[in-house]
């Protein structure tokens, strides 16, 4: 008599036809633009570099984990492990996200905290509860604070330099923040997923059709951060093109597209990613409007509703029984809404 084990574990679950290796594989092939219009801009050899470190960081920590603590000897385990466990990602995404000139040592304790707290502490590929490259970003900002600011909003610019310096001043006085034809060409100081942010364009696009990321998250996310941002330009600058500096600054697109539609981490209901999206590109307007600083809004806004994504599900799954379940989170975000205006 063959005896059955069975296994009780608590959703929620989805189907699929894609495999996890296919979308890794898509993924990868994404990250090719970004990859090579960064490399045009920043020095291929500056690039490969940081994306080796990283990568082999990442790797190597995986390994020692698999071999010290769960102690695995046989070599088929230990292949089947790397094999689909993808141990260089986090270290790879990292690296992409990283100022231009951060230091050797930096990326390797970037890419270090990123597999073990953000993915390895919670049991490995697929059991995180936050985003695994942003955990590795989000602790390297804390332990070196002051490498990490990126294009401040409170800027003033002129027609030669795209960013001058930092100054105090208040809403009237100040000027905005762009450069829209070097956003859009990638010709600024930051990371190499900044650098590309119009490319990423193109890996939407191919992520969609490949249907390899959750796309509602990324495209409500883009087009709340434009709306509330264009309407924040005329409001307080008269200035139309407000909305497309800030889709382009501090790699919004980017995260919006390789980051923020991280399959583990965010709802598998439709209506919890469309309330995801919705949230934050509100969050990530809040955020750079009373805070100096891009890399602060868009990763605590991820954070954060890391943090809720059970609830989004819970939502997304009973709003037919209950739709006045769907009331309280899109009250929220229009209360967030209309704050940012009145800040």
């Amino acid at each position: 008599m063959i005896k059955l084990k069975l296994v009780k574990k608590s959703g929620p679950f989805i189907e699929s036809n894609q495999s996890t290796g296919k979308i890794i594989k898509n993924i990868l092939l994404a990250l090719m633009p970004v990859f090579i219009y960064s490399g045009i801009k920043q020095g291929f050899f500056y690039l490969i570099i940081t994306i080796l470190v990283g990568m082999i960081s990442s790797f190597t920590i995986e390994f020692l984990y698999q071999i010290i603590i769960l102690k695995r000897r046989k070599k088929e385990d230990i292949i089947f492990d790397f094999k689909y466990n993808y141990s260089f990602l986090p270290g790879l995404l990292v690296s992409l996200i990283l100022p231009y000139g951060t230091t050797i040592p930096v990326i390797i304790i970037a890419s270090l905290c990123a597999s073990i707290i953000g993915k390895l502490l919670f049991g490995g590929f697929g059991n995180n509860t936050f985003n695994i490259p942003i955990i590795g970003l989000l602790i390297t900002i804390i332990i070196f604070g002051g490498t990490y600011k990126s294009l401040p909003l409170d800027t003033k610019y002129n027609n030669d330099d795209f960013l001058i310096k930092n100054i105090e001043m208040t809403r009237e006085e100040n000027t905005i923040p762009y450069k829209l034809d070097r956003l859009v060409l990638g010709d600024i100081t930051g990371s190499p997923a900044e650098v590309a942010s119009l490319v990423c364009i193109v890996s939407l696009i191919f992520l969609i059709i490949t249907k390899s990321i959750k796309w509602r998250i990324s495209i409500i996310y883009i087009s709340v951060v434009f709306f509330l941002s264009t309407l924040y330009g005329l409001f307080y600058y008269n200035e139309l093109t407000f909305g497309l500096v800030q889709i382009l600054s501090g790699g919004l697109l980017f995260y919006s597209v390789f980051i923020a539609s991280n399959s583990v981490t965010t709802p598998v209901t439709n209506i919890g990613q469309i309330i995801l999206g919705m949230g934050l590109g509100v969050l990530t307007c809040l955020f750079r409007f009373i805070t100096p600083y891009y890399y602060e809004s868009i990763i605590f806004s991820i954070i954060i509703f890391n943090i809720l994504t059970k609830y989004l599900d819970n939502v997304g799954f009973n709003y037919k029984k209950e739709k006045t379940k769907l009331m309280l989170p899109l009250l929220i975000i229009l209360l967030i809404s209309i704050s940012i205006f009145i800040i």
